[in-house]
């Protein structure tokens, strides 16, 4: 489980650093995208006030929407590291199975329950838990009690 986790990260980091690395070509491609349009949609001389104006909001909004990307995939390592930790300090502390449990094994002591479950802006599933944990389950619905890592 914990080389999936691995992988995942590594998966994420490497997006990352890739969208670092090409954000001066995406910046020139944008900034020929917002010219043609405000050109053809907006019907804008090239080189007015008017359409570098309109260049100039249309690249604003292109960054916005690239530093909310780079926000959520930060948020997405930050969230699997952290979760990735809280299950190595589980199985640290002997709480958490790293096999499944035979029938009459006893569930352990330190059990939080779901306090509340809603959706993201991508509908993906935010589990609360009683003792302020928050995991993403993406599109799994929340598991109804989660193991303590303390």
């Amino acid at each position: 489980m914990a080389a999936i986790w691995k992988s995942a990260l590594v998966i994420v980091v490497v997006q990352i650093c890739v969208a670092g690395c090409s954000t001066q070509q995406i910046a020139r491609f944008e900034a020929k995208v917002g010219t043609a349009r405000c050109v053809k949609d907006q019907g804008l001389a090239e080189g007015t006030p008017a359409h570098d104006a309109c260049v100039a909001a249309y690249a604003a909004a292109a960054n916005r929407e690239r530093a909310d990307g780079r926000a959520i995939l930060l948020g997405v390592v930050g969230a699997a590291a952290q979760v990735q930790a809280a299950q190595d300090q589980g199985r640290a502390n002997g709480m958490v199975p790293t096999s499944p449990r035979a029938p009459n094994q006893s569930q352990p002591k330190n059990v939080n329950y779901l306090a509340s479950q809603t959706f993201d802006t991508d509908w993906n599933y935010i589990c609360r838990y009683a003792d302020g944990t928050e995991i993403n389950s993406r599109k799994t619905p929340c598991p109804p009690s989660v193991a303590s890592a303390f």
